[in-house]
C-alpha cells in the first residue's frame, strides 16, 4: 500500500471555507471597532485641545474661543476688539472626519485669562457661561455610540460614554 502525501481537494476546500468565515467575521468587527476608536480619538483630541486653550489663555492673558460645527471646530483669539482665527501650530481649524458627528446645539464658548468659560455679550465684555455639553455620535453595533463631554464654568471637564 502506497503512503499518501498531502491533502485531498475536499480537505483543502473545508479549510479555505473556514478561513473565509473567520476573515468575514473579523472584517465586520473591525469596521465597528474602527468607528468606536474614531469617536474615542475625537473625544480625546477635543479634551486635550480644551486644556491647551485654557493654558494658553492664562499664559498670554487673552481670551480664546472654540467654535464648533457638526464636522469640526476652530480656534479664534480675541485681540481686544475682534476675533481673529488662530492658525498657530497645534491650533487652527480641525476636521473630525466622516464617521463622527458633533450634535446640536453646537457649542460656542471661550476661555478667559482666568480659566473660566465665557461668552461674548458686548464688544470687550464677557459673561461666565453655564456648563457646556459637546455630544459626539458614531454608528455602533446596535445603534449609535455616544460620547458626552461636559465642560464646567470653572474649566473642569468630564467625559462619559455610551456604546451600543
Amino acid at each position: 500500500m502506497k503512503k499518501k502525501h498531502g491533502f485531498s481537494f475536499l480537505e483543502l476546500l473545508i479549510v479555505i471555507g473556514f478561513l473565509a468565515i473567520l476573515v468575514s467575521l473579523g472584517l465586520s468587527v473591525s469596521s465597528k471597532s474602527r468607528n468606536r476608536l474614531s469617536i474615542r480619538n475625537v473625544a480625546q483630541e477635543i479634551s486635550g485641545q480644551f486644556y491647551k486653550v485654557k493654558h494658553r489663555a492664562i499664559r498670554e492673558f487673552r481670551t480664546i474661543r472654540m467654535n464648533f460645527s457638526s464636522h469640526g471646530y476652530q480656534f479664534q483669539i480675541h485681540d481686544g476688539s475682534s476675533w481673529n482665527d488662530l492658525n498657530d501650530p497645534g491650533f487652527g481649524s480641525k476636521t473630525i472626519g466622516d464617521v463622527v458627528t458633533i450634535n446640536s446645539p453646537l457649542p460656542d464658548f471661550a476661555m478667559n485669562p482666568k480659566g473660566f468659560l465665557v461668552k461674548p455679550v458686548a464688544p470687550n465684555q464677557f459673561a461666565i457661561m453655564s456648563t457646556q455639553t459637546i455630544t459626539l455620535t458614531s454608528p455602533g453595533n446596535q445603534g449609535t455610540d455616544t460620547i458626552t463631554i461636559k465642560i464646567y464654568p470653572y474649566g473642569g471637564i468630564h467625559v462619559s460614554k455610551v456604546f451600543q
